[in-house]
Formats: structure tokens, sequence, C-alpha cells
């Protein structure tokens, strides 16, 4: 989907819905106790792609599938890439508060969508193992199954 007219929004898993309310949390431990219903992970980024968001992209991708696949499988877990600068995602970068390239977990627990930025894998995304066991850490935290 790098190619010029590819779709600018891409998702893997079910839909999360458009009405449910939304809390921003800096910590997951703001998060209700319990497993998640369901958890989105949203990645944003702009038109033009510099070498870093591109990976991030891969390994966001990467990681999804090696840790999370029966989640995804079984409409626990979806993935949703999406171009903050183009109209059409710009109810869903609203939603999780995106204006770049940024990675962000939606985690949905007793009927509210709780938005975190995952600001920690900027810091290993030049490190394919670090970048990955720091996201399957904070995914598995913030589903409530680890």
């Amino acid at each position: 989907h790098d190619e010029a007219g590819a779709a600018e929004t891409d998702s893997t898993g079910a839909a999360l819905d458009p009405a449910l309310p939304s809390r921003t949390i800096a910590k997951l431990g703001a998060l209700p106790p319990g497993v998640a219903d369901h958890v989105q992970v949203a990645y944003f980024h702009r038109s033009q792609r510099c070498a870093s968001c591109v990976e991030a992209e891969r390994l966001t991708r990467k990681t999804l599938n090696a840790y999370f696949a029966d989640q995804i499988r079984n409409g626990k877990m979806s993935l949703v890439v999406a171009d903050v600068q183009n109209p059409i995602n710009a109810g869903l970068a609203r939603s999780y508060g995106a204006s770049g390239s940024e990675l962000y977990l939606g985690i949905v627990k007793k009927g509210t969508l709780y938005v975190y930025p995952v600001g920690e894998i900027w810091l290993v995304v030049g490190n394919e193992a670090r970048f990955m066991a720091a996201l399957h850490e904070i995914i598995d935290t913030a589903s409530g199954g680890g």
C-alpha cells in the first residue's frame, strides 16, 4: 500500500464503535482492572513518510503477527494504519488526538475507549528485537493479559 493512489486507511480486524465515550490516559495503570473487551492498535502517519515511520509500521505489524494473531482473528484486537493528512481519516485521527507519525492503543473496557499514546517505541525503532519486546509488553499490559 505504499503505491500512489493506494488506500489511505488500512484496517485488520474488527472496527471500533465511533460512538464510544473516550478518555486519553498517560499511563496504563490508569486503566480499570480486568481484561480489555478490545484493543485497537492505531498507527498514524503523514503522507510523506520517513524511513523511521515506515519501519515503525513494519515492526508494529510484525509484532502483532508474532504475538497477537489469535486475538486479531477472534476480534479482540485490531490494527488500523491511517494517513493523518487525508481528510477521509479526520474523524479517526481526531478520536485519537493524532497529528503526525504516532502509535496509539485504543483500549475498550467497560464501554469506554481509553486512548494510550505509545511514545516509547520511537526510542527503539532502530532495534527490531527491543521494539517488538517493548510493544509486546505494552499491548499485553493494556489488554489485561499479562
